[in-house]
């Protein structure tokens, strides 16, 4: 639970590895003007793992803005849920938010379920929303295993890419020095691949 005072500012990144099953629920409220929320997140399940992610961000009042962005790598038989809300109450005016999720799928048995929601009340607002299902780019692949990269290395290091734009807005370095060994490790299953996504060779 996040209660945002006056020109607050919030800056969250949620990571959900995955386990047999996990429920995330984050519940964010705009109480003061002028407040801020950037919230970010990654999921990348795998096997015959669950993660289930409910955001809800509260615009109560005028001038607040918030930005949302998840992004999940599902592989294997692993299956996840984003429920992603945003609730623009009637004195909310003046509110800038937007919600993005994207989501990819490494093999056909792999599953998720998303439903980003925008619940609106007031009438001077700016607001979008959105969600993408894709598999990995054939062509980008191809041209990747026309440059002497195996094709396992290739969907490796497309899948990275998916979310190396959110590893690159984390504001504290500490926690990024930790978490892209620990994501590397998830995908490059080889220690030499994964030591080139962490820029170590």
């Amino acid at each position: 639970f996040i209660d945002l005072q006056r020109d607050a500012r919030y800056e969250g990144f949620h990571l959900g590895m995955g386990t047999a099953l996990t429920r995330n629920d984050v519940i964010v409220n705009h109480n003061v003007g002028g407040s801020h929320c950037q919230m970010n997140g990654v999921y990348v399940p795998q096997n015959q793992q669950i993660v289930d992610f409910h955001t809800c961000v509260e615009h109560k009042v005028a001038h607040c803005t918030t930005d949302e962005v998840f992004r999940g790598i599902m592989n294997d038989k692993a299956k996840a849920i984003f429920n992603g809300r945003i609730h623009i109450h009637p004195d909310a005016q003046k509110t800038l938010a937007e919600l993005s999720n994207k989501n990819l799928l490494l093999t056909n048995t792999a599953e998720i379920n998303t439903k980003p929601e925008l619940e609106i009340y007031a009438d001077d607002v700016q607001c979008a929303h959105g969600a993408t299902v894709a598999q990995l780019e054939e062509k980008a692949r191809f041209y990747l295993q026309s440059r002497g990269i195996s094709a396992a290395e290739a969907e490796v290091m497309l899948s990275f890419g998916f979310i190396n734009e959110l590893l690159n807005d984390l504001n504290d370095e500490a926690v990024g020095l930790w978490l892209r060994p620990q994501l590397a490790k998830r995908f490059g299953r080889e220690d030499t691949l994964s030591a080139q996504l962490t820029g170590e060779l």
